[in-house]
């Protein structure tokens, strides 16, 4: 009896020692990878795989640093042993897997493994995203959208979705969803790069299809007016805000001034609007917008999402702390 319970005192150790070593040996191959050295963590994964030639920690990191190599091949490879034993990691290597095949030029196969991994994991925006992106750049763009509300039905603040989204609608010659879309990227990020992108692409909307034809006529051009469009009204009534930049009283008025003004003109229409009507455009965007212009925090938002735009806008927000401090604590709230 007591060589019994030695026997499974001295097998504890061993599986908990094999355990830790790996775990070890791991960490050591992050820390590599994470610097940059992916052939060198590769072949300290390689060590581990020595103790658990299973082991499914060890086959998703190595097929991680093979992704980050680029060798796509050997990244799959790995990551269909962790699929196949579907434990924890299960996630990360459907998500590295479709990745590598997109960039394989197989899109319609990643497509497929988005679309498994979504079966598995139907909580996850990212996978949402990351199918909906591969539908994009095939030209689907109605799947793609589709994936993207999706997604963003489960994270609203996942900025790139929003980005994505908004493009589509723009791409569509849908002004004032892809105007929310991006006001929406431009709260959530609104000093990168890609902001200055996003903005632009705004302003251009908020602008678009009026032309000054002489000092007393402006023509507009209308688009999108269909009875079963929600937004027919609201495009309509956009062209219009955007015309008033060119009448009397506005001529001495700032760009910014006139961001501002034909920002909350289009909320407020759009809050006016809303009534009944469903789906993420009334539920997420108009309902936030709504609740912004309740807030008059209105000046502190569009000085906010505009800082990108030059010094003046970042020199506003710097000097009235105040301001912005209320329009902070009222998004947390």
């Amino acid at each position: 009896m007591k060589r019994i319970i030695l026997l499974a005192i001295l097998l504890i150790p061993m599986t908990f020692f094999a355990q830790s070593d790996i775990e070890t040996i791991v960490k050591e191959g992050i820390a590599l990878h994470d610097a940059g050295k992916y052939e060198e963590a590769i072949t300290v994964y390689e060590k581990a795989l020595k103790v658990d030639k299973k082991s499914s920690l060890v086959h998703y990191e190595i097929g991680f640093s093979y992704f980050a190599k680029g060798d796509y091949k050997k990244a799959i490879k790995h990551m269909d042993k962790v699929i196949k034993k579907g434990d924890k990691h299960l996630k990360g290597a459907y998500m590295t897997k479709g990745s590598s095949l997109d960039v394989m030029g197989k899109p319609k196969d990643a497509i497929k493994i988005y679309k498994e991994a979504i079966k598995e994991f139907p909580d996850d925006y990212l996978l949402h995203y990351n199918l909906a992106l591969t539908q994009y750049n095939l030209g689907e763009k109605g799947e793609a959208e589709t994936n993207l509300i999706d997604g963003i039905s489960l994270n609203p603040m996942h900025g790139t979705s929003n980005y994505l989204l908004a493009i589509i609608k723009s791409e569509q010659g849908k002004k004032v969803e892809a105007l929310l879309g991006l006001h929406f990227f431009l709260l959530i990020e609104p000093d990168s790069d890609r902001s200055k992108s996003a903005l632009a692409i705004l302003k251009e909307l908020m602008g678009e299809g009026v032309e000054q034809k002489d000092d007393n006529n402006v023509e507009i051009t209308l688009s999108d007016l269909d009875d079963d469009n929600d937004f027919a009204a609201t495009n309509l009534i956009l062209s219009l805000v955007a015309a008033s930049k060119h009448l009397d009283e506005n001529k001495d008025k700032s760009s910014q001034e006139l961001f501002n003004e034909n920002t909350e003109s289009i909320f407020t229409i759009l809050k006016e609007l809303k009534e009944d009507k469903k789906g993420i455009w009334w539920d997420l965007y108009v309902n936030f917008y709504a609740s912004l212009i309740d807030s008059g925090n209105m000046e502190a938002y569009c000085y906010f999402v505009t800082q990108t735009n030059s010094e003046l806008e970042v020199k506003w927000i710097e000097e009235h702390e105040e301001q912005m401090n209320k329009f902070y604590d009222w998004l947390k709230g």
